[in-house]
């Protein structure tokens, strides 16, 4: 990655959010971090200011980066291979443009195994709390609590 700039440390889709509180350290640490994403060009990111209606210290002032090749471009400079495994990435073309704008088509090799579970053996099921009424909240801030990871377990 650029110096001075954050790593991601997991993207969405098309984009991947930074804020202050998001980074672990001193205050002065998680401010130099911050305004290190902030050298990224204009056109690759946004920056959100996110106020709370009636609690000044749930404001929120975020950078949304949008173009995450700006990530990616180093590593395929430097890489002789580059191998992205995942899930569902369909559709490929997209995530291979948004990625990798730089690379020819003919430099990209794809490979896909198809859906490998049998239909069968497959169920889906929405549950909003675990085995001992824990409510499952995965956002970012309490995906970390250990009551809720081991509600997660006991479910599992």
């Amino acid at each position: 990655h650029r110096p001075g700039a954050c790593k991601p440390a997991s993207l969405a889709p098309s984009a991947a959010e930074y804020s202050v509180q998001d980074f672990h350290g001193t205050q002065l640490y998680s401010l130099e971090r911050f305004l290190g994403v902030l050298t990224n060009l204009d056109q690759d990111g946004r920056v959100l200011l996110t106020r709370h209606p009636t609690d000044r210290t749930r404001n929120r002032l975020q950078f949304v980066l949008m173009n995450p090749s700006v990530y990616f471009n180093d590593i395929t400079r430097a890489a002789r291979s580059v191998v992205l495994a995942g899930g569902t990435m369909q559709p490929v073309s997209a995530v291979v443009s948004e990625l990798f704008p730089d690379l020819p088509a003919a430099k990209v090799d794809l490979f896909s195994c198809g859906h490998i579970v049998p239909k069968g053996n497959l169920t889906a099921l929405c549950l909003d709390r675990g085995p001992s009424g824990t409510l499952f909240d995965f956002t970012f801030s309490n995906r970390s609590r250990p009551e809720v990871i081991l509600e997660c377990g006991r479910l599992v």
